[in-house]
């Protein structure tokens, strides 16, 4: 057994590092679909591995913590995470903004020079009581001041007060550490460090009996945002860098070395890593709650696919259950079909907490880690999954974009609102998002992706900081068509049609279109290639909305046909009282109702703005009912 061991957290499949100093652990495994192979789990003899959605990754370190004779009674412990592992080498390092070294994948290069073997990893760690990451400045990273500010910007400041509170109760003489270490902005994140087994017991005891007084006093009720549930695994990050922190005072011999970020961390999949011949390579996005209409996109799509080509169906998730996943692939795969299943939760969770304002959530973005999570794909077609696929997609992903970024649709519904709230719409268009004709604004359900020349021009950062600095209307669609300006080939618009739900037609947008989008839309809407039911009359809820029909002959075919007809039972029947307690329920209903009044009485461009502020008042309402299923 290892004198050193140094554990590697994993909460999701990735790039699995191992060998007899690094060992791998599966955090929140009690709880978790799936039990990884080959790999430890925080959910043996003492844990709280049922805890990990509050205490994230902590509740591996607990587990060490309180299992330490099942590890070997290592003389020094260490703890990583899988695309974060400190870099053993003996390079200089240039940092990103956030303090961290970005690789783009784990190759055999990465593993000998930079994460190095064991005998490099030994040398250094035998040398040293105590190995830590280096310091984040803050103030660079997301302009915050201090430490506490930090904490303030990104999060609810009551819960890290009340943790500071219980801190002083239990140790009174950690007061001036404490002080000093939240009003600098130099800190110690990521719950990283190598440490001296006596000083690692030292850090438990002292850090886990305030995680689990705060705990019980956080009010989860009354969290709206869901990312903030893990209150007590962010306060524990901030606590474990302060006592990292207050080590430097005492007589031991400490190292800090460089993190490294990996874009990268999926399996390799040897046969399907590179493009085959007449490859077609696909992206979608679902949720394990989308799990069943992900099911009828895919039966549509299945149906209009050739035998002379071979399609990749990458489907980009943080949730989906390994029984849904068995389902999906037993119904979609065959010889010319593949299903493959890539993570991206920890990668949205990264772009959550360091780039990303709270206000936002990380997972409206997951298309744009597309060139990052298919390296080795020069093309790729992404498809929202709420439409129905009636033409083989292999004739809309062999367009050619010649030096375009990116080929998509013209929005025709954009279209009629920049017309019907001219005033407004018109500003927004030429200063926020620097578009000047309004029928070069495209729909970004189906995106036609260059991947090749987004890589070569580190887009994803680019369009990061477009979001930040910007208030969009449709958020990642504005971001896209803010930053593709220019940039894309227009393709023609039966490969997303949108539907003429119930909204639009109350507020007349065709007739409030431009003449030559009019005419593309009427088109496409006798002869759609792709269906595309966007907004919030989805077929499965408004079974009269326009081509619902064909959405339910593909629904019938899928194994969740009964799943989804027992969701439309459920539907009709939200009680009263739960939309009472939607956020903001009750202000936008009065609000819907008095535009709705008003528009009555006013004429000309006033109406079409009363018009349209009645219409998105309906869109929140129907979102706050959606929350309350």
């Amino acid at each position: 057994m290892s004198d050193i061991k140094l554990f590697v957290s994993y909460k999701t499949k990735n790039y699995v590092l191992k060998s007899d100093i690094i060992e791998p652990i599966q955090t929140g495994r009690a709880i978790a679909p799936e039990h990884f192979e080959s790999m430890l789990g925080d959910d043996v003899n003492e844990n709280i591995s049922y805890l990990n959605p509050k205490y994230c990754e902590l509740s591996a370190i607990y587990w060490i913590w309180k299992n330490y004779h099942e590890i070997g009674n290592p003389d020094k412990i260490g703890f990583m995470h899988y695309r974060r592992h400190f870099l053993f080498g003996d390079k200089t390092y240039k940092t990103n903004k956030h303090g961290l070294v970005e690789f783009d994948r784990i190759d055999d290069d990465y593993l000998e020079n930079d994460l190095c073997n064991d005998e490099k990893i030994r040398k250094i760690i035998n040398d040293f009581d105590v190995i830590l990451p280096c310091e984040v400045d803050v103030y660079s990273s997301m302009k915050a001041k201090t430490i506490y500010k930090h904490y303030k910007k990104n999060h609810d400041i009551s819960h890290y007060d009340i943790a500071m509170d219980i801190l002083t109760k239990k140790h009174p003489e950690f007061i001036p550490i404490a002080k000093k270490y939240n009003n600098q902005k130099f800190g110690y994140f990521l719950n990283m460090f190598v440490l001296k087994k006596e000083i690692f017991f030292e850090l438990c005891e002292w850090l886990f009996p305030i995680l689990e007084e705060l705990d019980k006093k956080i009010n989860y009720s009354k969290i709206l945002i869901h990312n903030q549930k893990r209150a007590v695994g962010f306060v524990g990050e901030r606590l474990v860098g302060m006592y990292l922190y207050s080590l430097l005072d005492k007589d031991l011999k400490v190292k800090k070395l460089p993190v490294s970020f990996v874009k990268n961390t999926g399996f390799v999949n040897k046969n399907l890593d590179f493009p085959r011949q007449n490859e077609i390579t696909l992206a979608l996005s679902s949720s394990n709650e989308y799990v069943p209409y992900l099911s009828v996109f895919l039966q549509s799509l299945k149906e209009h696919t050739s035998s002379d080509y071979f399609y990749e169906i990458n489907i980009l998730e943080r949730n989906i259950s390994f029984e849904n996943k068995e389902i999906i692939k037993r119904q979609i795969e065959n010889s010319n079909i593949k299903i493959n299943y890539i993570s991206i939760a920890n990668l949205l969770d990264e772009y959550q907490s360091l780039c990303l304002n709270r206000h936002f959530s990380a997972e409206t973005y997951s298309r744009l880690f597309i060139p990052r999570l298919l390296p080795n794909k020069n093309k790729c077609l992404y498809l929202d999954i709420d439409m129905i696929v009636l033409e083989d997609v292999e004739k809309l992903f062999n367009i050619s974009l010649d030096d375009k970024y990116i080929g998509a649709c013209r929005d025709s519904i954009m279209n009629a609102l920049y017309h019907i709230d001219f005033d407004k719409m018109e500003k927004y268009f030429t200063k926020t998002l620097k578009i000047e004709n309004p029928v070069n604004y495209f729909q970004g359900g189906v995106e036609l992706l260059n991947l090749q020349k987004i890589r070569e021009t580190g887009t994803v950062e680019k369009i990061m900081d477009v979001i930040k600095n910007n208030n969009f209307l449709f958020v990642d669609q504005c971001a896209f068509n803010c930053f593709f300006n220019q940039k894309v080939k227009f393709i023609d618009s039966c490969w997303n049609f949108e539907t003429y739900h119930q909204a639009a037609r109350q507020m007349d947008f065709i007739s409030n279109m431009d003449e030559k989008i009019a005419q593309e839309y009427m088109k496409a809407l006798n002869e759609p290639k792709i269906i595309h039911y966007a907004g919030q009359f989805k077929p499965w809820l408004f079974l009269d909305e326009q081509y619902a029909k064909v959405w339910w002959e593909y629904a019938r075919k899928t194994p969740y046909y009964e799943e989804i007809l027992y969701r439309l039972n459920l539907s009709s029947k939200i009680s009263d009282e739960a939309y009472k307690s939607a956020f903001k329920y009750k202000i936008n209903v009065l609000k819907y109702w008095k535009y709705k009044f008003l528009k009555n009485f006013v004429f000309g461009k006033t109406r079409k703005r009363y018009v349209v502020k009645k219409y998105i008042l309906k869109q929140k309402i129907n979102s706050a009912k959606a929350i309350l299923k």
